[in-house]
């Protein structure tokens, strides 16, 4: 593509605030033709990129221009909704060559050096340089000073401040004798790196600039330093320094050494050893010198760790807490491991309250399962997963379930039964009936029917009954009446016949068998077995026999727990 560029540039300077700052923006105006000599179509992205008189680029935006009569008009640096970018802060401040270039369809024409016009962008400090409330940060430096310029009648009261400053701009040179005085600086505008080395001298200040120090007003120009107790002060003219030291207070000086590692603690009011604390990394060891975790506590011989709240009041203090949730179903919030007994909890009530030595709770979200309490015990012999003895109240209760209880193996027990408030006084009696013994996995069902006109009924059994039991026993009562009653047909197809009575009457008849379902199968009930060698001699229930309980097959534990 051929192209004919004008550029033009133009700044206007209206009245404005002396401080306002021009607008980050260039006009460009110019004809962009094509090969046959005509204007670019409307609607053409054209790509504008200032460069530095290396041609590295400095700033670039993508405008889409419409050609008015053929010239093209706009402003860059401006966003006219493109996303272009302002032009930086600064491009025309180092006085270095300037470019422009154009590029049409990634076809880059020649590149379009920029006059001076361009370059009224500096003037962003023009302005404002001569009123010290205008001077940008660090406007002002070492170059931009004239020696011996900075007088005092050219100062404002409280001009100078420490933005206004470029690091090691003043100088001896660029200061006229007596310059700064108290009311040219404002309070802590000059810093050590705003002066350069050497740069004030005596004849520099006016006398009535120091006036005190830290409210420690000088008399005739000087300002004393007075040493307190256990302070002491000397000066060095060669030097130029004055040395402040502290004595240690007539206590006498801190002494002592250690071994790497180990933590320091005072021994005596002035000596320093070890402590019992070791530290590793960030682990903390007492009583070990290898810790493998944050903190461990390790006891040669007694207790290690005792968590206790010698507090009062109602409030359920806690004596020792573990958090670990690292993330959901994951962590432990506390591990023991004992060679007798892992974890022995305990309460000591003495009053009519409810007292619990564990408590365990749990819970979950839809689908999960919580367990309260979980007890797992794994040997070669006897393992009982939760174990409770009760002994001494009114009631003893060594299990209590308010629920259901779920049992995936046999229930044994000296005796069953079921107990339920009185249903005739419920306030003040309970009623207990046993349940039924056999020696074998049985089923009952029972009910009633009526004849027919034969004498003669069919009684429906659950679809599942056969599926269940084998061996089926059949019981029939005549109601009202005496028949000889019979059944007439066994099971089948979940229903048995009865026949042989009078029409009308009522017969009550009960069903037994013998389960053979999967679980009855795979644990077959055996009525009479032989005590495994640990247990003979030992007894189930050792009071029926007039024996102590330490001569049951497991006796009470006589657990060896002791307080502290």
């Amino acid at each position: 593509m051929n192209a004919r560029a004008l550029l033009a540039l133009a700044l206007l300077l209206a009245a404005s605030p002396a401080a306002a700052a021009p607008p980050s923006t260039m006009p460009f105006q110019g004809i962009l033709t094509n090969a046959a000599g005509e204007p670019i179509a409307a609607g053409t992205p054209v790509t504008f990129t200032l460069r530095d008189g290396f041609g590295a680029p400095l700033w670039s935006a993508i405008y889409v221009v419409t050609p008015v009569d053929g010239v093209i008009s706009l402003m860059l640096g401006a966003n006219d909704g493109g996303g272009q970018a302002a032009l930086p802060a600064g491009i025309f401040t180092t006085g270095a060559a300037r470019e422009l270039l154009l590029s049409v369809s990634g076809e880059e024409l020649a590149a379009i050096p920029l006059g001076s016009t361009a370059y009224a962008l500096h003037a962003a400090t023009a302005d404002v340089a001569l009123n010290a409330g205008g001077l940008g940060p660090g406007s002002v430096d070492t170059v931009a000073l004239a020696d011996g310029a900075v007088t005092a009648p050219k100062l404002a009261d409280g001009a100078v401040t420490s933005p206004k400053l470029a690091d090691g701009a003043v100088s001896a040179a660029k200061l006229a004798t007596g310059a700064v005085g108290a009311s040219a600086l404002a309070s802590g505008a000059v810093g050590t790196a705003a002066i350069a080395d050497g740069a004030v001298t005596a004849a520099d200040i006016q006398p009535a600039l120091v006036a005190s120090l830290e409210g420690v007003t000088n008399d005739g120009g000087n300002i004393d330093l007075v040493a307190g107790a256990n302070i002491t002060i000397t000066a060095d003219d060669a030097a130029n320094t004055i040395t402040i030291a502290a004595s240690d207070g007539g206590g006498g000086s801190i002494t002592g050494s250690g071994t790497t590692g180990y933590l320091a603690r005072f021994t005596a009011a002035a000596a320093i050893g070890n402590a019992a604390l070791y530290q590793s990394g960030n682990a903390i060891g007492l009583g070990t010198t290898s810790p493998d975790r944050l903190f461990v506590a390790s006891a040669a011989a007694g207790d290690a760790i005792l968590g206790e709240v010698t507090a009062t009041g109602q409030t359920d203090y806690i004596g020792v807490e573990g958090i670990a949730v690292p993330s959901e179903a994951y962590g432990i919030g506390g591990q023991f491991q004992g060679g007798y007994v892992g974890a022995w909890a305990r309460s000591e009530g003495t009053g009519a309250g409810d007292y619990y030595g564990v408590y365990g709770a749990g819970t979950s979200g839809a689908g999960g399962f919580a367990y309260g309490t979980t007890g797992d015990a794994q040997g070669p012999e006897v393992n009982v997963g939760v174990l409770g003895f009760a002994d001494g109240g009114t009631a003893n209760y060594a299990g209590y379930f308010l629920g259901d209880v779920q049992v995936d193996g046999y229930l044994y027990s000296a005796g069953f039964a079921a107990r339920i408030d009185h249903p005739l006084a419920p306030a003040t009696m309970t009623l207990s009936q046993a349940l039924v013994e056999s020696d074998a996995l049985k089923s009952i069902y029972d009910g009633s029917v009526q004849l027919d006109a034969e004498g003669r009924a069919w009684v429906a059994l659950p679809d599942w009954c056969e599926a269940l039991n084998r061996d089926f026993r059949y019981q029939l009562t005549c109601v009202g009446g005496f028949a000889p009653v019979y059944v007439a047909t066994a099971i089948i197809g979940g229903r048995f016949e009865i026949a042989g009575g009078t029409p009308g009457l009522t017969v009550c008849w009960q069903l037994t068998g013998t389960r053979q379902d999967a679980w009855a199968q795979q644990h077959p009930l055996s009525a009479e077995a032989a005590k495994p060698a640990r247990e003979v001699g030992r007894y189930l229930q050792p009071a029926a026999q007039g024996l102590s309980a330490s001569q049951g097959v497991l006796p009470p534990p006589a657990l060896r727990l002791r307080g502290r």
